[in-house]
């Protein structure tokens, strides 16, 4: 995550180029919607007449307790608070973002993820908006506000090394200056620093259940 979070630089600056380079998303045209993803553990591709069979199984997802649609407020509530954290990393993170169109504001293709045979209201975008879509496009566009107004977000060049401190760049843990680089660390905080033309920033990433 750390490496994503600084431009990727494992794939780039060997080639001399720069974390501009790195184009990232979290969904795209081909498997789930930023809302399945967080709404279904499985794909559900019935209808495309295949049986089930097309599309990928490794979906990388998960439903926050209930397979599909719910009417569980917690789950729900837990969903839109994973679409934001998805959102955020994205657009926190070096290099350049790509939104999949609808997702800023929760479209769903009812967890099919190869929905290139269906021009039909599995794969249209529903414009009208619901108050729930209202709050996270609103979070969307704050986001992308808030990127652009702070170049320490837009590095143009690969000056450190991901996972070490540099004049500019500083990694946290659960204890300020020690990060956790173990497989078991859930937890993770980068500091933007010492950039005139900007403010300082501090990012902090919880994967546990709890503060």
């Amino acid at each position: 995550l750390a490496t994503r979070l600084s431009g990727s630089a494992d794939l780039y600056q060997g080639s001399g180029r720069a974390p501009y380079h790195s184009i990232n998303f979290i969904t795209s045209h081909d498997g789930f919607t930023l809302r399945d993803l967080v709404s279904y553990n499985e794909k559900h591709n019935w209808e495309n007449g295949e049986e089930n069979r097309d599309g990928s199984d490794a979906n990388f997802s998960w439903n926050c307790g209930e397979e599909g649609p719910s009417d569980d407020p917690e789950i729900n509530a837990l969903r839109r608070r994973q679409m934001k954290n998805h959102a955020a990393l994205l657009l926190l993170s070096h290099g350049v973002p790509m939104i999949l169109a609808g997702d800023e504001f929760g479209r769903t293709q009812g967890g099919n993820n190869n929905a290139y045979c269906h021009d039909n209201p599995i794969s249209w975008i529903n414009w009208q908006p619901t108050r729930e879509s209202q709050d996270l496009l609103r979070f969307f566009k704050r986001l992308i506000e808030f990127r652009k107004q702070h170049p320490n977000l837009r590095r143009s060049s690969f000056d450190y090394h991901p996972g070490e401190n540099h004049p500019h760049i500083r990694w946290h843990g659960i204890q300020a200056n020690q990060p956790d680089w173990s497989e078991h660390s859930r937890s993770l905080a980068l500091e933007l620093y010492g950039n005139p033309a900007d403010r300082d920033i501090y990012i902090i990433v919880n994967a546990y259940h709890g503060p």
